[in-house]
């Protein structure tokens, strides 16, 4: 049996008909899985983001802050690697002084540097106590010496020792404060 034209024309009508109602439907199920999984990635995304803004915020606070620690320990490792070398230098200069005017350093010391105020400046302020033997002449070529040769420093004190016996030599004491100015870096 032969289909009739009707019927071949009603076959060849529907089952386009019919494929593309079902290609339609099938790519309506994709569009609204495409959308439902669109709206998802784009949450994470967020989610994501959020948490990584959270998490590197606070890695950055922690990190500057260690570098503030790093900042301020420099600082106080220069500061006393400064007045070390100030106080190594007001130190070889008073012995040279010594070994020039003829006398022995007996005993030597610094104190830590402190900080000052002359006329409102600020200043850093190390004192350097010493005694020194030998004859009473270069006792006061010492003296005088060391009065010329610190020109930002001041003899605060100084006291001159003439033993009655002849076997101890005469000795002086002094004092000196040694002023030194480095900028506003230098008073905090």
């Amino acid at each position: 049996m032969k289909p009739s034209k009707s019927s071949t024309l009603l076959l060849a009508g529907g089952v386009p008909i019919i494929l593309f109602g079902s290609l339609g439907m099938a790519h309506s199920q994709q569009v609204t899985e495409q959308t439902t999984l669109v709206k998802q990635l784009s949450s994470a995304g967020q989610r994501l983001a959020k948490f990584q803004i959270k998490e590197l915020s606070a890695k950055k606070e922690e990190l500057e802050k260690l570098i503030s620690q790093a900042v301020t320990q420099t600082e106080s490792a220069r500061l006393a690697i400064s007045q070390t070398i100030d106080s190594i230098d007001a130190s070889t200069n008073l012995l040279w002084i010594a070994r020039e005017s003829g006398v022995e350093i007996t005993e030597l010391s610094s104190s830590e540097p402190g900080k000052t105020n002359l006329e409102g400046i600020p200043f850093s302020a190390l004192t350097l106590t010493a005694k020194a033997e030998g004859e009473i002449p270069r006792l006061i070529s010492f003296i005088e010496q060391v009065n010329g040769e610190f020109t930002t420093g001041t003899i605060e004190s100084f006291q001159v020792s003439i033993p009655d016996k002849p076997d101890i030599k005469p000795s002086v004491s002094i004092r000196l404060i040694l002023y030194t100015y480095k900028g506003a870096s230098n008073v905090k």
